[in-house]
């Protein structure tokens, strides 16, 4: 059911009202903690029969009689630089065993290698889009968890726009699947168009529907094979999703092939 602008325009008010009382929210200790830190002691502790006394506002000039009280008389500069020191000797210690960690991390190989390192980055792995040799070596290492029986998670679009329309599938994953035999489940996502658009930081409420179609493999291993089986999970994608194809690609030639 569609809703009509009335509705529309109630959604996006309501929306925007809870944006705005947790945001005051969060920021509200803050602000107190700053105005109580520069009143006077007499603007502070006002009795609650006196009505005419605002506590959230300056009734009296600001002082600094608090803070000269606190950096004084008191020993929390030496607790400010303790703090301080603990800081930086952490951050780097952190450098000096994070680096060479991370080195050692990159240069793992071998079958329980490749699994730690996944474990360690939770599974996600990075596709260049743009240099070329780099973007063929990220593809490799996709086949490589492929053929360990490890599930892969891609989005062959590579990329998310404001407007409506299915972008061009890269093929580098439906070479992957083709060469270990894989098949591919096209999984189509609904609405999050509408409720996070691209270049926007807020969601908007609204409902998400996610299709599962039947697995799609490919029952041969040419390039040929290759460019018809994105081609089929293009199509299903887009018939769930009820948008339309855009910039439609042409297969492409192994050598100019990305990822």
């Amino acid at each position: 059911m569609r809703r009509g602008p009335a509705q529309k325009a109630l959604a996006v008010v309501v929306h925007r009202s809870v944006i705005l009382a947790f945001t005051a929210f969060a920021i509200f200790p803050f602000y107190w903690m700053l105005i109580t830190a520069f009143k006077q002691n007499s603007d502070l502790y006002v009795g609650a029969s006196n009505t005419a006394h605002n506590p959230f506002i300056f009734n009296q000039a600001p002082t600094l009689i608090h803070l000269r009280i606190l950096f004084q008389n008191t020993l929390f500069p030496t607790w400010l630089f303790n703090t301080l020191w603990v800081g930086a000797i952490v951050v780097i210690i952190t450098l000096v065993l994070a680096v060479p960690a991370a080195y050692s991390l990159a240069r793992l190989t071998g079958r329980w290698g490749e699994y730690l390192s996944i474990g360690i980055f939770l599974g996600h792995l990075t596709v260049e889009r743009a240099a070329g040799s780099q973007s063929v070596a990220d593809a490799e290492r996709v086949t490589a968890a492929l053929r360990r029986g490890i599930s892969v998670l891609v989005f062959p679009e590579g990329t998310f726009v404001r407007s409506a329309g299915i972008l061009p599938f890269r093929l580098g994953a439906f070479k992957s699947a083709v060469e270990t035999g894989c098949p591919v489940i096209p999984v189509t996502i609904r609405g999050t168009r509408q409720i996070l658009p691209a270049a926007e930081w807020l969601p908007k409420p609204g409902p998400v529907t996610v299709a599962v179609s039947p697995p799609v493999k490919s029952v041969g291993r040419a390039w040929t094979d290759i460019v018809k089986l994105r081609d089929e999970v293009r199509d299903e994608i887009a018939r769930r999703s009820g948008e339309r194809l855009v910039g439609t690609r042409t297969g492409s030639s192994p050598a100019s092939s990305r990822a």
